[in-house]
């Protein structure tokens, strides 16, 4: 369990039925490692987007770590906080182009 840090984030994971192994965690991520019998090894990250639009950057640099510092299958679930495109979203004002992108 990662507490509430004042109105937002807070992030819990429930093992059972797996059994899991804890990597590493923070404010925003709780990162395991997953076993399963009859299937390989993997890895599930909880994850909550930082709230303000500059810190996002950090999110994604991230991902791209994870990217790289594995080579087990990774699921990652949570509140990220961000969209793929503006057809994502509903209301009459734009995402930003550079939330999107890098997001992408």
């Amino acid at each position: 369990v990662v507490d509430v840090s004042d109105r937002s984030g807070g992030l819990a994971l429930w093992r059972n039925p797996f059994q899991c192994h804890l990597l590493n965690f923070s404010s925003n991520f709780i990162n395991v490692q997953v076993h399963q019998a009859c299937f390989p090894t993997w890895r599930l990250i909880g994850f909550y987007h930082f709230p303000k639009r500059e810190r996002r950057k950090d999110s994604w640099n991230f991902f791209q770590s994870l990217a790289t510092n594995t080579s087990l299958p990774w699921c990652i679930f949570g509140d990220l906080n961000d969209l793929l495109s503006n057809e994502d979203k509903i209301g009459f004002v734009d995402h930003p182009t550079w939330l999107i992108n890098g997001f992408k």
